[in-house]
């Protein structure tokens, strides 16, 4: 009788999991769709404003005026602070589902295959691995760790662009 409650219980836990793990999908899905377009502008606007402080910074340094060299550079270095830490959050986020994916599996070997708690934690997996959380921007990519090399590496393509647009003029 004991056992049966026990047994009970950890239906209940995982069933609960579950639909904890679910809200979540949908509230993280209700952010993509509400704040999706302002991630997205919010981007590109940090990369536009920091090729300018970067330009600003370039034709400054022909010109030898060393206050603004300073303040460009705090302001390019400030200007992407918030899309570093909006991809972060979220590669976080999408890093933290997978170990309960994990877990998951760590909790299956002490089951029997055919219990019922056996069940319920592939059942658990399976709704884990199918709504994978992600943000993205407006739908267009993901928000996770790669996306800040590519951002830095488009600045940096873009960077040599516009020094050689400089030395042209």
């Amino acid at each position: 009788m004991a056992m049966d409650k026990f047994k009970f219980r950890k239906n209940i836990q995982i069933s609960t999991i579950i639909n904890i793990h679910r809200k979540l999908w949908e509230i993280i899905q209700d952010v993509n769709s509400i704040f999706g377009m302002q991630i997205f502008l919010g981007l590109l606007e940090s990369g536009v404003l920091t090729l300018y402080y970067v330009n600003a910074i370039n034709f400054n340094i022909q010109r030898g005026i060393f206050i603004k060299i300073i303040m460009f550079s705090i302001l390019t270095v400030t200007e992407l602070m918030l899309p570093i830490l909006t991809i972060s959050a979220s590669d976080w986020m999408t890093t933290e589902s997978q170990k309960l994916l994990m877990v998951c599996y760590g909790f299956q070997e002490d089951f029997s295959f055919f219990s019922s708690e056996n069940l319920e934690l592939f059942n658990l997996k399976n709704h884990i691995d199918v709504t994978k959380p992600k943000m993205t921007a407006c739908g267009f990519y993901e928000l996770n760790s790669k996306l800040i090399f590519t951002l830095f590496g488009t600045l940096t393509t873009f960077f040599f662009i516009i020094i050689q647009f400089n030395k042209k003029v």
